[in-house]
C-alpha cells in the first residue's frame, strides 16, 4: 500500500532506522534492534488502550520505503459528565528530504481519526505550524514550564554543564556552589530557604496513588480515566527512564490526616527533579508544593521542574519560580468545542504523565 497507513509489526526495522537517524537516538552500528522492537511493540502495538482505528501511522512509498512515522496511543478521558477518547501523538519523524507534503498527509490522517481529542504535548515549532494549518489549537497556558531552584548555585552549574564547551567550568566551580547554597538555605527570609512545610507525606504504590489522585479531580473536569492496569503501565514505563532519577509517588496529608494532594516526580541527586503529575484539593496547593520541595531538597536535587498546572500558579509564583515557554507546545484538535474550552480556560487536568512522556524511546 502506498501513502499513509497503520503501523504494523513488520515495519519495525524500517521505523527503527528512521527514528534513529531523524531523532538521533543512537549509533546505527551499536543500537540493538531488539531495544527498538520492544519499545515499538510495548508502547504502540500492545498498550493497554489499543483499539482499532486509533493506531500509529507510517508513510510508505511505492518502493516500500517508509519515509515517516507518527506514534499514537488512545487514552480514555472524561469531561462534563461524559466519556471521550483521546489520541496522543509522539515521535513524529519524517525523512528530512521528504518533509513538507508527507508530514502534512500523515498529520492530516491522524487528526481525521475517530478520536474525540487529538493531543501533542511536546511539539516543536515545525509541528506547531503544521497543527495550526490543520485547525489545531495551541494550549498556551499548558505550554508553560516552571523551575524552582532549590540550590540556585547548583542549578546554575547544571545548566552550565549542558554546554559542552563550558562543562569543565561546572566541575571546577562545584565545591564553591555547594558552600553558596548552604549559606542561602540558612537565610531566614531568603527566597531559596529550604521548605519547612508541616504537611506529612508517604510513598504510595501505584494503586494507592491512583486512588488518592482520583479524589483530587473535580466531577465535571476534563481529566484522565485510569484503571489499575493502565495506570500501572504508565508508572512502570516512567520508572524505567532511570536517566531522570528515582521515581516517587507521594501522597500528602494535612488537616488531621486527610489527603491534601499528591505528586509523582523523579528525584536526582545533583540534578533537576522532573515533576510528571501534581494535584491538590482546593486550598492545599501550597501544602503539596512545599512538601515536594522539601522531599526533593532532602534527596539533594538542585531544582524541580514541571509543566504548569493552572491550579498551582499562585503557589508557584509565591515561591518565585521561574517560568518559561521553551518550544514544547501543547497542541489539541477536536470536533467538540467543550473539550477545547477546557484547555482555553485552564480547567483540563491532563499532566505530563498523560501525554508523550511515557511514549519516549528513552
Amino acid at each position: 500500500m502506498t501513502g499513509v497507513r497503520p503501523f504494523r509489526h513488520d515495519d519495525i526495522p524500517q521505523v527503527a532506522d528512521l527514528h534513529r537517524r531523524v531523532m538521533g537516538t543512537g549509533d546505527p552500528l551499536n543500537e540493538p534492534l531488539a531495544e527498538y522492537r520492544h519499545w515499538l511493540v510495548d508502547v504502540f502495538l500492545e498498550n493497554p488502550w489499543r483499539q482499532e482505528g486509533i493506531e500509529s501511522l507510517v508513510y510508505e512509498e511505492p518502493s516500500g520505503k517508509i519515509r515517516a512515522f507518527l506514534g499514537v496511543t488512545p487514552r480514555r478521558i472524561s469531561a462534563y459528565g461524559a466519556t471521550f477518547t483521546a489520541a496522543v501523538s509522539s515521535n513524529f519523524c519524517v525523512e528530512p528530504a521528504r518533509r513538507g507534503l508527507v508530514a502534512i498527509q500523515v498529520l492530516s490522517e491522524f487528526v481525521r481519526g475517530p478520536q474525540d481529542l487529538s493531543l501533542a504535548d511536546s511539539a516543536n515549532n515545525r509541528s506547531h505550524r503544521l497543527w495550526s494549518g490543520l485547525g489545531g489549537f495551541t494550549a498556551l497556558l499548558y505550554s508553560i514550564y516552571w523551575n524552582w531552584p532549590l540550590r540556585p548555585s547548583g542549578f546554575g552549574l547544571s545548566l552550565l554543564a549542558q554546554r559542552k564547551k563550558l562543562a569543565p567550568f561546572a566541575v571546577v566551580l562545584g565545591p564553591f556552589a555547594g558552600v553558596a547554597d548552604t549559606f542561602l538555605a540558612r537565610l531566614p527570609m531568603g527566597p531559596y530557604r529550604s521548605s519547612t512545610s508541616e504537611a506529612e507525606g508517604e510513598e504510595l504504590d501505584s494503586n494507592a496513588f491512583m486512588a488518592c489522585l482520583s479524589q483530587m479531580f473535580q466531577p465535571r473536569q476534563l481529566r484522565p480515566e485510569y484503571d489499575f492496569r493502565s495506570f500501572g503501565w504508565l508508572v512502570e514505563r516512567a520508572a524505567r527512564m532511570r536517566q531522570w532519577g528515582d521515581l516517587h509517588k507521594i501522597g500528602v496529608k494535612a488537616d488531621g490526616g486527610n489527603w491534601a494532594g499528591c505528586y509523582l516526580y523523579y528525584s536526582k541527586r545533583g540534578g533537576i527533579g522532573q515533576v510528571l503529575q501534581m494535584a491538590a484539593r482546593d486550598g492545599h496547593a501550597e501544602d503539596v508544593l512545599d512538601h515536594l520541595a522539601r522531599h526533593a531538597y532532602q534527596h539533594r536535587a538542585v531544582a524541580i521542574c514541571g509543566r504548569l498546572e493552572p491550579r498551582f500558579i499562585q503557589a508557584l509564583s509565591r515561591h518565585r519560580c521561574l517560568f518559561d515557554a521553551y518550544p514544547r507546545w501543547v497542541l489539541v484538535h477536536s470536533r467538540h468545542p467543550e473539550l477545547l474550552t477546557a484547555f482555553q480556560q485552564g480547567s483540563a487536568a491532563l499532566s505530563r504523565l498523560d501525554g508523550e512522556w511515557c511514549q519516549r524511546f528513552r
